[in-house]
């Protein structure tokens, strides 16, 4: 079974600028170190002439606890904390028949359908270019934190 020579390229790339992006969820797996997990949070665009649906790559790595609190600003939300441990909001439900696997792990949770803003620059990553998230905007009215405006 064949593929299109044009599908071996990859998605193409989104222009730098501003988008609107709707969260769908997240398609996790292990990092390359199995050493903590990329939640790979499933983004698109939305109110956009013709880039509608267009996917936005964020693998949001376990371990980037500040990217996760940028994301989850920009929708409009909080963590939540239990001591001194922050999580995004929701849940992620295991499968039983495979608790371990992360790759199974189904999102459940209020950022599902949620919309926000975010700002895309053009990188050049292993001598190919690709499309990266510089900053998320924050959604919070008089939010005091420090986001990061340079993510890439």
């Amino acid at each position: 079974m064949g593929v299109s020579t044009e599908s071996l390229k990859g998605l193409p790339l989104l222009p730098p600028g501003i988008y609107h992006f709707r969260f769908d969820g997240f398609k996790p797996k292990l990092s390359k170190g199995k050493d903590s997990t990329n939640f790979n949070a499933d983004l698109k665009v939305i109110n956009h002439p013709s880039l509608n649906d267009s996917q936005i790559f964020c693998s949001l790595n376990s371990k980037a606890g500040f990217i996760q609190l940028a994301l989850v600003h920009s929708l409009g939300l909080q963590m939540e904390v239990e001591g001194d441990t922050a999580y995004m909001p929701g849940k992620f439900l295991e499968d039983t028949s495979d608790p371990d696997n992360v790759e199974k792990w189904q999102y459940d949770g209020p950022m599902k359908g949620r919309t926000g803003r975010l700002e895309v620059y053009e990188r050049s990553y292993q001598n190919k270019k690709q499309s990266t998230i510089k900053q998320f905007f924050c959604a919070i009215a008089g939010c005091t934190e420090k986001h990061p405006t340079e993510l890439g």
